[in-house]
């Protein structure tokens, strides 16, 4: 009877500090003693975060949680931001302002949720309201927010911070919108956006030797300031940069677009987007000295940073490491102002960029090369497809591994092109989202995040989604590559993987439950539609796939690359 007696009593002290563990109850059935603090001298961001967390918590539990500007004397408290009380809570130190890091923390009946004001708070917030509730941020049309009739908080000791400082991608779907700043963290834009969401950085222009000086402008009265080709002066190649007025036009042009634009953190100074380089003996001597093609550009752009810092003493200019100035230079350092975009373009895509393909080795050297030179390394990656937006392209075993790699060798700016220019291109909400949590955290498993996502996304369609996703995949073996020109008849698709692709699709198909999930499943099925079509036609109007496909691109008003829109892929296909 005793140890009977001491077991009960043990199961009931145990229960009692359990209990105990769940800590204070947040809310319960519509009804909370709680209110949100957040300081009046607060960020813009951090007054943002506030307003979220009340409206999440009033959709999550059906509670509107009062804001105010100070605590009470009796009340439970969610702090966000770093406010005084925080201070005297937690003993943390206040956060610089550009410290995208943060903590959330119960101390006794307090929540304290703070970090960085520009938008380490922010983040903090999403983050609570992401692990602790289930808020899930799929896409602009897929977010998931669970209902919670009770919620407690248990003892929360939460930290995180970016591996990527800068993070930046470019998809049609987000467009620099206030969807990818909040939810995917994107910290980097091409656009002027108001700073609801902290001051972002952002950078103007890419290939603008054209944009600084327009050869209808500036070819007939100045040639030389255009490239010598085969002993002539061509306006559709690149610039003279030995040429000592050309320099000074710039630099006035740059200034007047400084002056124009204001609100850009970096301004770009770069070649076109062509390999004509020029050829004249000055030119040649610079790129001698200064060790090849990178040099003389290296060289160019310091003098410019150089003028530009004086006038604009915050401001960045850019220039690109690309094709024919993908090595880097010796003999010559960029400027602390100056931003390197080093160009991933050459790589295989289908095995990691530091593993043993022999198509990634020059780029890894290149990498290293870079990152001793300079602490301004921006990677400039491709995670589509740029010959064929639609078709399947296999690169997700890649992109945690590839993401490391860039950290490791110090570059804090990344970004990531993908179809910026089509909606519905392969896999692109999938791929997005992936992306957006692989660059704040690299070391998370792919696989759990295209799962969790294509359960959500798909429907009861999913578990065909996924089968078709992992047979993609699997398309990569060592002897096999992807590059952004991969083309429908290569050898990495066979006629066999067409076939099982589209036999699970189609019972995908007939799984989609309402017209948004058959959408997205159409969208999948056209991956290997294309391919039909592209690798035998015959077969596709054969069996009715070129008009299933067809009708796809139709009615999304697709580009099927950079240069062909959906009209003129349909006239090439003489469909009408």
């Amino acid at each position: 009877m005793r140890k009977i007696g001491l077991r009960l009593l043990t199961i009931v002290l145990f229960g009692f500090c359990a209990l105990q563990s769940f800590g204070i109850t947040l809310f319960d059935n519509g009804k909370s003693n709680y209110i949100i603090v957040v300081d009046r001298s607060a960020s813009t961001s951090e007054k943002t975060a506030a307003k979220e967390l009340q409206d999440y918590l009033l959709r999550i539990g059906g509670i509107n949680l009062p804001i105010y500007n100070q605590p009470k004397a009796d009340g439970k408290h969610i702090y966000v931001g770093y406010h005084k009380q925080v201070g005297k809570l937690t003993g943390a130190p206040r956060p610089l302002s550009d410290d995208e890091g943060f903590t959330y923390q119960t101390i006794g009946d307090d929540l304290c949720i703070w970090g960085g004001s520009e938008r380490g708070t922010m983040y903090g917030v999403f983050t609570f309201l992401e692990r602790e509730f289930g808020v899930r941020w799929y896409a602009k049309d897929c977010i998931v927010i669970p209902p919670r009739k009770r919620f407690s908080l248990g003892t929360l000791n939460h930290s995180e911070k970016p591996a990527v400082k800068y993070r930046h991608f470019l998809y049609s779907l987000v467009d620099d919108s206030d969807f990818s700043l909040k939810y995917f963290r994107q910290n980097v834009t091409s656009k002027y956006i108001p700073e609801t969401y902290g001051e972002l950085k952002r950078t103007w222009g890419v290939h603008t030797s054209e944009v600084l000086i327009p050869q209808e402008k500036y070819f007939k009265s100045n040639p030389d300031f255009f490239c010598l080709r085969n002993n002539q002066r061509i306006a559709n190649g690149q610039l003279c940069l030995s040429n000592k007025r050309l320099l000074t036009t710039i630099i006035e042009n740059l200034k007047a677009e400084i002056k124009k634009y204001p609100h850009y953190w970096c301004y770009d100074v770069s070649q076109n987007d062509n390999q004509l380089f020029c050829e004249c003996s000055e030119c040649k001597k610079i790129e001698q000295r200064y060790g090849g093609h990178s040099g003389i550009w290296i060289w160019f752009v310091n003098q410019i940073a150089d003028a530009i810092s004086h006038d604009f003493p915050q401001k960045y200019i850019s220039t690109l490491a690309y094709h024919y100035t993908q090595h880097a230079p010796t003999n010559i350092l960029p400027r602390k102002n100056v931003l390197v975009r080093l160009c991933s373009i050459g790589c295989c895509f289908g095995h990691p960029i530091n593993s043993t393909c022999n198509k990634n080795l020059s780029f890894v050297n290149d990498l290293k090369a870079w990152s001793r030179l300079t602490n301004n390394l921006y990677i400039w990656d491709y995670v589509v497809d740029f010959s064929h937006y639609i078709m399947p392209w296999p690169n997700f075993n890649v992109l945690a591994s590839n993401i490391k790699t860039f950290v490791d060798y110090g570059s804090s700016f990344v970004f990531e092109l993908g179809s910026y220019q089509t909606p519905g291109g392969e896999f692109d909400a999938l791929k997005l989202y992936t992306i957006s949590k692989l660059l704040w955290n690299p070391n998370q498993d792919v696989y759990s995040i295209a799962k969790e996502f294509i359960d959500a996304y798909y429907g009861k369609a999913a578990k065909y989604i996924y089968k078709y996703f992992i047979l993609c995949q699997e398309l990569i073996t060592p002897a096999t590559h992807l590059f952004v020109n991969t083309h429908p008849n290569d050898v990495l698709y066979t006629e066999s993987f067409i076939d099982e692709s589209i036999n699970l699709l189609e019972k995908a198909s007939r799984k989609a439950e309402n017209d948004i999930i058959r959408r997205r499943v159409n969208l999948a099925y056209l991956q290997p539609l294309y391919l039909q079509i592209n690798r035998n036609l015959r077969t596709a109007y054969r069996n009715g796939n070129f008009e299933k496909a067809m009708g796809i691109i139709r009615r999304e008003k697709m580009n099927i690359n950079e240069g062909t829109t959906a009209e003129k892929y349909l006239r090439s296909m003489n469909f009408q």
